[in-house]
Parts: C-alpha cells; sequence; structure tokens
C-alpha cells in the first residue's frame, strides 16, 4: 500500500537499476486505459482521482457524514492487485498485489485492527530512454508487512488509518530492511472514503507525498501530484487473503528466511 501501496516505486530509482533491462527493438505496448473513478461533475470533490485533480483548486468538503469504521474495514479486506501504474505519464509494467487481514468478526463502528500485506515487482527500466519495451525483466522488487489498527478521532466524522510496517526489497534502503508507519485519516464523501497527506517510505530518498487516496467499493486509488504518480488498485476478492496457503503474518515471516524479496527478478504471483 508499491502503496494502501502503500511505499511506492520513483523515477530517481531507475538510473541505478535501467541497466539491468536490455533494450531490443520491439516497441512499448500500448498503456492499458485506466479504470475510471465515479465522479457526477465538475463541483464533485469525489472525482476525478486522476493527475487533472492536481490543477484545481482544493475542494471544501464541508460537512461529511460519520465515516463508520467497520464499513472502511470491510471495503479494504481482501485481496488487490495493482492494475495501472503510471509515473511522469508512463505505464510501468507491475505484478503487484496488496492484501488486507482484518478482523470483520470483531470490528465495530469505532474500531478494528488486524494486517496487512504487499508484494510488489516493477520495471523501472522502462522510465530509461534506452529502453525501448515493456517486456524488460522485473528489476525491481519490494515486500511490506503492517500491522493494522483503524479508529475515529474525537469527532467521530473521520476513520483513521494507521499501518505500522516492516519493509524488505531489492534496492536502497529497503535491502538492508526498514521500519515505517503510514498514517492516514479518511473522510466520507458521496459513498466514497477519502484522504490525503499520505507520506510513505521511498528506500532512503526521502518520501513519497500522497495528495490524494480514494477508496470505491471496488477501487483503490493513490495519486501525488508533486511526482505525478497514479496508481490505481482493482479488487480480486472480498475473501481472507492468503499468500503461499499461509496467513499474512507467517507469509512474511516465510518471504524474509528465503531471501526472495532481495532478488530483483521475483515477481511470480502469490497463490
Amino acid at each position: 500500500m508499491d502503496r494502501l501501496w502503500r511505499f511506492q516505486t520513483i523515477t530517481g530509482l531507475a538510473a541505478l537499476i535501467a541497466s539491468s533491462c536490455a533494450s531490443v527493438s520491439r516497441p512499448a505496448e500500448k498503456p492499458r486505459t485506466p479504470a475510471k473513478s465515479a465522479q457526477a461533475g465538475d463541483g464533485d470533490v469525489v472525482g476525478p482521482s486522476d493527475l487533472s485533480l492536481c490543477t484545481r483548486p482544493k475542494p471544501d468538503l464541508g460537512r461529511t457524514p460519520s465515516a463508520d469504521v467497520r464499513e472502511l474495514a470491510r471495503r479494504l479486506h481482501g485481496t488487490w492487485e495493482l492494475n495501472t501504474r503510471t509515473i511522469q505519464g508512463l505505464t510501468i509494467p507491475t505484478h503487484s498485489y496488496f492484501f488486507f487481514d482484518l478482523d470483520l468478526e470483531h470490528a465495530t463502528s469505532i474500531g478494528a485492527s488486524g494486517a496487512a500485506m504487499v508484494l510488489d515487482a516493477g520495471n523501472l527500466g522502462v522510465l530509461d530512454v534506452r529502453s525501448l519495451t515493456h517486456e524488460c525483466p522485473k528489476d525491481a522488487c519490494l515486500g511490506a508487512f503492517w500491522t493494522v489498527s483503524i479508529d475515529t478521532p474525537d469527532d467521530g466524522r473521520q476513520a483513521r488509518l494507521t499501518m505500522d510496517g516492516d519493509y524488505l526489497g531489492s534496492y536502497g534502503e529497503f535491502s538492508e530492511g526498514m521500519k515505517a508507519t503510514e498514517a492516514m485519516t479518511f473522510l466520507l464523501r458521496n459513498g466514497v472514503y477519502l484522504s490525503g497527506g499520505l507520506t510513505t517510505p521511498n528506500g532512503g530518498m526521502g518520501e513519497d507525498v500522497w495528495d490524494r487516496v480514494s477508496l470505491e467499493k471496488n477501487l483503490l486509488i493513490y495519486l501525488s501530484c508533486k511526482n505525478a504518480y497514479v496508481e490505481r488498485y482493482v479488487k480480486l476478492s472480498s475473501e481472507r487473503p492468503l499468500v503461499d496457503g499461509l496467513a499474512l503474518r507467517d507469509a512474511w515471516i516465510k518471504k524474509k528466511q528465503t531471501g526472495e524479496l532481495l532478488d530483483p527478478a521475483y515477481g511470480r504471483r502469490p497463490k
């Protein structure tokens, strides 16, 4: 949550790893058409969830209905696939999944808890102008495991998502392992949960800042105006997620032990 991904790949890393992606004569694939976010019109603060949002004045959300923690947890719970990642207008090939395992049975309107995990394999080599194809091998790998809690601030109209994370990957400070906390507060507007100002680690090159995070029923979108990033996750399942047949915490322990997250070519689809 890649990065609910959140921790996301960035353009600055391309120079570090572009040489691992050999150029070929085949032209780049046409980028997939991104999924559209629901919006009611120009005056609707829910949309758009794309870079055109960056040219608009900051909306006045006004009075919003109470954000139900239990409903937010229900929407997040399950398995998400990164459908589209764009950086500076370029579509970046990925093999990335976001998992939320939240205790829905004991969740209430004011509190919920659980775990989350990301497995992200991307191809930053396409950011190198010398590379002419999207078919190069994956050249960046990253994983993270979070302990998750959701609660409500004093006014009861917001839902605060806090994720205490353990990160490991094939580049930057991620390769040594690192810990960080990601936190954001959601408002509910026209049936969409909205948040902004999320910061996520990027492996020792500062932090990424996400101006808008929007959660619809089956679509989770991260948007950064400064870096021109857009990431769209599509929900694959609302069932309890398992990775390689294991609960998230057990799967994370196993992946750290095997060292596969340190391999930039790692990117097989989790079972």
